[in-house]
């Protein structure tokens, strides 16, 4: 536990002695500052109490004031950086005190208060989200690289590019853990990714808290802008094999009939899970889906309306309207072996399904509009990504051959 100590005594000014100076001298740990400072008073000498360190008489009644709270200023300071994590030194406290700045912060001390404010949101199954995991992990991944690297006191304002390149290269290349009970060294790009997009939101946090410089958070954006997402979808063919597909592992038969129920309903995760018998009805004889999606915590709802479409339908009566749910995490592990063994090699998840819906729709001849109304977007503007990569891929297939371009 660090100790600190704060002391005040008077400095002659004038040769005469007859006027002084109050000063401020402390120490942390038994280190003193370099050079006392002046705390802005001036009082006759003779007037000054060493014992007490205060000014004599009822007049200074101000001025002794000042001091304490001179004091209690230093003190709550200092109390502040300890409990931040900060590893305090006398010239530091006395530089932040004088600045005025708030109480330097460690950058580990703000991930544990950022993380305890984050809302939770659970699954359907109380159990904690893919999001809470996947921040839990962050934190203990960036532990065990600062403590690696002898860096767990670092300050914020002390954070730079250089230590989010090495923090990636530790993710990519040394960090290990245990996937289906092997111990693997080094996690995808896409888990290194999503790690440093969180501790750029850690820094984004710090910066509105006014705890760090924008500067500080110049370099955190690593994501190379001009490479476009690879836009991964399922053909009507694929999606026809895997739903025909009759897999021996029952768990594999599951994933694989939730993935194609998707790919007709358009559901994000989120939806499949909160998908009820309530929200069907009936219109003229037809079956219809209207359901608010959920968009998680802070973001508005929006309405998808579609036909219950056979195959989803005839699945949705195969397990007696009670889907066979399960983790987020074991629905993409799942499927990417499910489409392994169809013999799809695309790189598929569960939102994989959402796009191919959207592309579905859109093959089946429907306009833009209509399909951001089926799988529930919020405007065209998101259905439209779609719709042109879907013009354009048809147009460079006809074109293939006859026109150079």
């Amino acid at each position: 536990m660090q100790k600190l100590k704060i002391n005040f005594f008077r400095r002659f000014a004038a040769p005469d002695k007859k006027t002084a100076y109050v000063m401020c001298h402390f120490s942390v740990d038994g280190m003193r500052i370099k050079t006392p400072f002046s705390t802005g008073i001036t009082i006759a000498a003779k007037d000054w109490n060493s014992e007490q360190q205060q000014m004599k008489g009822k007049h200074y009644a101000a001025q002794n004031e000042t001091l304490k709270n001179i004091n209690t200023q230093i003190t709550q300071l200092f109390n502040a950086m300890v409990l931040n994590g900060v590893a305090v030194s006398a010239e530091k406290l006395k530089e932040t005190y004088l600045v005025g700045v708030k109480p330097p912060t460690c950058l580990l001390s703000f991930l544990t208060s950022w993380l305890a404010k984050q809302e939770p949101t659970p699954q359907a199954d109380g159990k904690p989200s893919t999001n809470q995991l996947r921040k839990l992990h962050f934190e203990k991944k960036l532990k065990v690289f600062l403590k690696k690297t002898d860096q767990t006191a670092i300050l914020l304002e002390d954070v730079t590019e250089k230590l989010f390149v090495n923090f990636a290269h530790y993710l990519r290349h040394e960090a290990v853990f245990v996937s289906k009970k092997k111990q693997v060294k080094g996690y995808s790009a896409e888990v290194v990714k999503k790690n440093l997009n969180l501790l750029k939101n850690v820094m984004e946090a710090a910066y509105v808290q006014e705890l760090v410089s924008r500067k500080r958070i110049e370099h955190c954006e690593f994501a190379d802008k001009d490479k476009p997402k690879e836009f991964i979808f399922l053909t009507k063919p694929e999606i026809d094999l895997l739903a025909s597909f009759k897999f021996a592992n029952q768990s594999l038969q599951r994933v694989a009939d939730l993935f194609v129920f998707q790919c007709y309903t358009g559901f994000a995760y989120s939806d499949l899970c909160s998908f009820t018998s309530a929200d069907l009805v009936m219109q003229n004889g037809k079956q219809w889906i209207v359901k608010n999606r959920d968009k998680g915590q802070g973001n508005q709802s929006q309405k998808a309306l579609l036909p219950f479409f056979v195959p989803a339908r005839k699945l949705w009566q195969h397990y007696a309207a009670q889907l066979p749910l399960l983790s987020n995490g074991k629905y993409n592990l799942y499927i990417k072996e499910a489409c392994h063994l169809c013999g799809i090699g695309k790189h598929i998840t569960t939102h994989t399904a959402r796009r191919t819906a959207a592309m579905l729709f859109f093959e089946s001849g429907i306009d833009e509009a209509t399909v951001a109304a089926m799988v529930g977007h919020a405007t065209a503007t998101t259905t439209r990504k779609y719709y042109i990569r879907n013009r354009m891929e048809r147009m460079e297939k006809q074109l293939e051959g006859k026109l150079e371009w």
